[in-house]
C-alpha cells in the first residue's frame, strides 16, 4: 500500500506541483526543500518496510501477526492518504495553501510510516525470524529448533510448493545446536544409479520414473544424458537436456524407446495412494513395470531400487521380499543385485549380491535388469 501511495503522490501531485511552481516562482525553493525532505523520509520508510516485508515473506506465520499489529497503523495511513488526496485537490485549484498542505501531508505520512515500521521491527525481533537473522547457533531455542525442523521436513512449506527434496542426509536442529539427524537409503541408491547409467555413452536417452523429489535426473542431464522425468507433481528443475512429463506413467508414450529407465525408490508407492492425486490399485506396481518394459529398447536396461524385507504393504509403501521382487520383475532378467542394510542411524553396509530371503527389515534392494522380449 505504501508503494501505491508513493506512486499516487508522484502521479497526482508531482506534475501538478511542477506546473504550479512554474507559475509561483517565489514559492519554489521553500516548497521544493520541504518536498525533498518529505521524499527522503518516505524513501527511508519504504526501504525499512521492504526489508521487513522480505523477512515476513520467508515466514508465513508472521503475516498474521503483522496483520494484527498493522490495523491501527493502516487506518492511520489511510486517513493521511485521504487527507493528502483532499489537499491535492486544493493544489489542483492552484492555491498556495494547497501546495504547502500537500508537502505537510507527505511529511506527516512519512513520520507515521517510520514510527509504525519501527514498531513492527521491534515485533519481528521478538519472533523467530528476527533471531534467525541475527542470532548465533547457541542462541537457538527449543521452539525455534522445532520450527526449523518443520520447515525442512516433507510436511513443511517447501513440500507445499514442490521444492522439498529427499536428500540422503538430514539435519536435526536442537536447542543450542544442530546435528546429523539421519542417513537414509539414498546414500547408496544414488551412487548405484550413477554407476549403472555411466556404462551408457553421453547423449543416451534415460527415463526417470517418479524422480520428483530427487536431483538424480538433473545430475544426469548435467552430465550430458538426454533425460525425461515422469512425475505427476512436476519437477522444479530445468535443463537443456531435461524433459518433464507432469502426469501419471500410464499416460506417457514415446516413439523412441529409452536406453535406460531409472526407478529410484518409486515403484513401492504405485497404487498406495500416499501422494496427492495418486491412483489406488493393488496391482499398480506390476502394471507400471509392464509399461516400463514397453518404454525401454530391447538392448536397454532397468535400474530399480526398493525397500527390501519381509513382505508388507502399509499406508506409505510396499516392502518387497525375494518372491515379491521376482513376481514384480517377471518380464525382466536380473543381471546385478545389491542388498544393503541399515545398521545404525547414519550407517548403511553392503550385505549381499544375491536375491535371497531377507533376514529382517531395514534393507534396500538395488538391481539392474534387462527386458525379456515379449
Amino acid at each position: 500500500m505504501l508503494r501505491r501511495l508513493a506512486r499516487r503522490l508522484r502521479r497526482s501531485a508531482h506534475s501538478d506541483l511542477v506546473g504550479e511552481l512554474q507559475a509561483i516562482q517565489g514559492e519554489l525553493r521553500a516548497v521544493a526543500a520541504r518536498s525533498a525532505e518529505a521524499s527522503q523520509r518516505a524513501a527511508a520508510a519504504l526501504d525499512v518496510g521492504a526489508g521487513i516485508a522480505q523477512t515476513i515473506a520467508g515466514f508465513p506465520f508472521l503475516l498474521e501477526a503483522a496483520h494484527n499489529w498493522s490495523k491501527a497503523g493502516v487506518d492511520a495511513i489511510l486517513r493521511f492518504e485521504a487527507d493528502a488526496a483532499r489537499r491535492a485537490e486544493s493544489l489542483a485549484a492552484g492555491t498556495e495553501e494547497g501546495i504547502r498542505a500537500l508537502s505537510n501531508a507527505s511529511s506527516d505520512l512519512a513520520s507515521v510510516t517510520l514510527e509504525k515500521m519501527a514498531e513492527l521491527a521491534d515485533l519481528v525481533a521478538d519472533l523467530p525470524a528476527g533471531r534467525f537473522s541475527h542470532g548465533r547457533l547457541p542462541d537457538i531455542t527449543s521452539e525455534e529448533a522445532a520450527f526449523l525442523n518443520y520447515c525442512g521436513s516433507h510436511l513443511g512449506p517447501l513440500a507445499d510448493v514442490g521444492l522439498w527434496l529427499n536428500q540422503p542426509v538430514s539435519l536435526e536442529w536442537q536447542r543450542g545446536g544442530v546435528a546429523v539427524g539421519g542417513v537414509n537409503e539414498r546414500i547408496v541408491e544414488q551412487p548405484f544409479v550413477f554407476a549403472a547409467v555411466d556404462r551408457l555413452p553421453r547423449g543416451s536417452r534415460v527415463l526417470d520414473v517418479g524422480g520428483g523429489e530427487s536431483t538424480v535426473a538433473l545430475a544426469l542431464a548435467s552430465l550430458g544424458y538426454d533425460v525425461t522425468v515422469i512425475e505427476p507433481q512436476g519437477y522444479p528443475f530445468t535443463h537443456p537436456n531435461l524433459t518433464v512429463f507432469s502426469d501419471r506413467l500410464e499416460r506417457f508414450d514415446t516413439d523412441v524407446p529409452f536406453d535406460a529407465v531409472v526407478v529410484l525408490s518409486a515403484i513401492e508407492h504405485f497404487g498406495i495412494g500416499h501422494y496427492e492425486g495418486a491412483h489406488i490399485g493393488a496391482k499398480d506396481d506390476r502394471v507400471a513395470m509392464r509399461k516400463i518394459h514397453d518404454l525401454v529398447r530391447s538392448q536397454g536396461f532397468l535400474v530399480l531400487t526398493a525397500p527390501f524385507g519381509p513382505a508388507e504393504v502399509n499406508e506409505v509403501e510396499r516392502v518387497y521380499d525375494d518372491a515379491g521382487l521376482r513376481e514384480l520383475l517377471d518380464s525382466w532378467t536380473i543381471e546385478t543385485v545389491e542388498i544393503v542394510r541399515q545398521t545404525g542411524l547414519t550407517t548403511w553396509v553392503r550385505e549381499t549380491d544375491a536375491l535371497i530371503k531377507p533376514d529382517g527389515a531395514g534393507r534396500v534392494v538395488m538391481l539392474i535388469a534387462r527386458p525379456i522380449p515379449q
